[in-house]
């Protein structure tokens, strides 16, 4: 599960991710309760990577047995189960049981409620004279979610508030109000310099006390190595907005001070870069020419912001989750289009010309030509979905299949009225006065109705000028609805047909979005499982792209200015919904309906076609006729 800033502690500022991991028995064996004393978990150290995951064992020792712990990574974790003690035998002192478990991550979706990880289904053989003790009841259940509320390094709302209600109490009366939190972070800064050159002359504190390394003056800044200044900064970053955030709380127990928002980390850290509050080596580049300064940004492909390079045209994940193959594409595409615009940019360009003819018009000609589209690399072959499921175009349906069973059935049946009976196989009778309404008025039609798209729906009709639908004579009244009629019931009676025709679209619309919301739930599952097959731990580490490039140019120096700012690749914050999506869940739907509609018995067929899944059913059907291509089969003529 994705866990957010604001629940971390200090020491955990870096986890991502919530984990737990739970013991349970199965229904056929003893309840768990009745055997098991404690459980502990600890992490493995992995021969795969160099770093891993380490934290202090985690115990639960009442039921339900389950921890639960944040972690930036996944790692292998060990859980030993104790169990009762035999009353004869080894295992008089309890029986331990040790298991090795991988926990994983969710790399691919932002959701708030939890991912279902890998199950392990394990045989344990007790002693035959083990205790076996009575089953406790009235616990919460493992599926509780104020479990995750219960995390060993995860902060509690009660604790920050106590500790900042301590320190708050004799400082409340020497803070100012400020007029914004630019003003409140600017008073943080001395109290927080980079060098001890730029602590204020009063400034006491020494060194040591600070929550990074702050040395003697600027020299000594840069001679440090990129990473380590970087780690400064961003130490800096942390204990300001740690100071801020314990400020505005102080802060609005006197005034609501609605204006002093919440800030991370990063938005320290990104106001303090934009601001030039940072210490960094301009001089050198100053003396470098701008060829030399710009030539590493030169260098690096801009990936811009193209639908099909970022995200993959079948499954709708984006193409880092494809491992190297996708990443590799994002950088040919890239590259293709910068060359193209550099070839653009080498054409010379000639001058405008307007010229004015006999009857008043004017003509322009010559002046630079509307640019191609920018070339594209061969389409992304997707890996994470098999070639057998990718559905890009809507299947064939033969008509020859449709007619030909009840063109067999009635021979004798004049052509014009059997194609009109098989075209409409259940045609509704004409509508009379006896025919029951559903709705009371055309008042109640319209306000079921969504106004923009009854409208939409109308702009649409009217372009088809169909018969059945009479167009409406243009009048030059300033008011839009006189158009529509004289008065309200006309204007009502006029709209009521578009309104209906709005209601069928959202419903149509619906059902094609629900079923491609579950082909994109299933991509997402195997998306998962690819990255988890290939081992990819950490995606942003397989390269830098894709990113989106900024440049600043600013008369000066340019201090403290971004770069560049790179998007972050770990987590996929993005839902889409691919036409292969759209058109998979049409499919699979209708191949539902006919495996409910091929029922053998006909007392089956007609108690599922009573039940709301026979009006899924026929709505399955309905939405792959018409989307369905028509097409007929190629027959070779016999040679008599």
């Amino acid at each position: 599960m994705i866990f957010y800033s604001g629940q971390r502690l200090q020491e955990r500022r870096d986890h991502t991710h919530q984990w737990m991991i739970s013991a349970e028995s199965a229904s056929y064996s003893l309840d768990l309760t009745t055997v098991l004393s404690s459980m502990t978990v600890t992490a493995l150290p992995s021969s795969d990577f160099d770093s891993y995951m380490s934290f202090s064992p985690l115990v639960a020792t009442e039921p339900p047995f389950l921890v639960v712990g944040t972690t930036s990574e996944p790692f292998q974790a060990q859980v030993e189960l104790m169990f009762n003690p035999s009353t004869s035998g080894p295992g008089q002192n309890g029986q331990k049981v040790a298991l090795e478990h991988w926990v994983g991550l969710d790399m691919i979706g932002t959701n708030k409620i939890p991912t279902k990880g890998d199950e392990q289904v394990v045989d344990i053989e007790l002693d035959k004279d083990t205790v076996v003790k009575p089953a406790k009841t009235g616990y919460t259940p493992v599926h509780a979610k104020s479990h995750w509320e219960n995390a060993a390094n995860v902060a509690s709302g009660r604790g920050i508030k106590t500790e900042i209600e301590d320190s708050s109490t004799s400082l409340a009366a020497e803070f100012t109000i400020p007029s914004s939190y630019n003003e409140l972070l600017e008073s943080f800064l001395k109290d927080y310099p980079m060098t001890l050159k730029d602590a204020p002359s009063n400034f006491s504190k020494p060194a040591m006390d600070f929550p990074y390394k702050v040395v003697p003056g600027t020299a000594q800044l840069n001679a440090l190595v990129v990473g380590r200044r970087k780690a400064i900064e961003w130490a800096r970053a942390r204990a300001i907005q740690a100071a801020y955030a314990k400020r505005i709380q102080v802060l609005r127990e006197r005034e609501p001070c609605s204006y002093l928002i919440p800030l991370s980390t990063g938005d320290v850290y990104a106001w303090l870069e934009d601001n030039g509050h940072f210490v960094r080596d301009m001089e050198r580049k100053a003396t470098q020419p701008a060829d030399e300064v710009d030539q590493r940004e030169e260098e690096a492909p801009v990936f811009g912001d193209y639908s099909e390079g970022r995200w993959c045209r079948v499954c709708g994940l984006g193409l880092w989750a494809h491992g190297p193959q996708g990443l590799e594409y994002v950088k040919a595409e890239a590259e293709l289009v910068a060359a193209a615009q550099a070839k653009e940019q080498e054409k010379p360009t000639l001058p405008r010309i307007r010229i004015k003819l006999l009857d008043g018009k004017v003509v322009g000609g010559g002046g630079p030509s509307v640019p191609k589209p920018p070339p594209r690399p061969p389409p992304f072959q997707c890996q994470i979905v098999v070639k057998m499921l990718q559905l890009l175009k809507m299947p064939v349906v033969d008509v020859n299949r449709i007619f030909a069973p009840r063109a067999q059935k009635d021979p004798e049946q004049p052509t014009s009225s059997a194609t009109l009976s098989l075209l409409n196989p259940r045609q509704l009778p004409p509508w009379s006065s006896r025919t029951p309404r559903l709705v009371k008025d055309n008042h109640t039609l319209l306000a079921a109705a969504d106004p923009q798209l009854t409208l939409g729906v109308r702009s649409l009709v009217n372009t088809l000028r169909l018969p059945c639908f009479t167009s409406l004579p243009s009048s030059s009244s300033p008011f839009p609805l006189h158009s529509d009629g004289r008065n309200a019931l006309e204007v009502e009676a006029n709209l009521s047909p578009h309104a209906l025709l709005a209601l069928a679209t959202k419903q149509f619309i619906r059902v094609l979005i629900k079923e491609a919301s579950e082909v994109e739930k299933r991509d997402k599952e195997l998306g998962v499982g690819y990255l988890f097959e290939t081992h990819n731990r950490d995606v942003s580490l397989l390269a830098s792209a894709p990113s989106t490039t900024r440049r600043y140019n600013k008369a000066g120096t340019g201090a403290g200015k971004k770069g560049k700012e790179k998007e972050k690749v770990k987590i996929q914050s993005v839902k889409v919904l691919t036409p292969m999506h759209i058109i998979t869940g049409v499919v699979s739907n209708y191949v539902r309906a006919t495996a409910m509609a091929s029922v053998p018995s006909e007392a089956g067929r007609s108690g599922i076609m009573r039940n709301a899944g026979g009006e899924e059913a026929n709505v399955g059907l309905a939405v792959f006729g018409c989307l369905s291509r028509i097409g007929t089969g190629l027959e070779e003529k016999k040679e008599t």
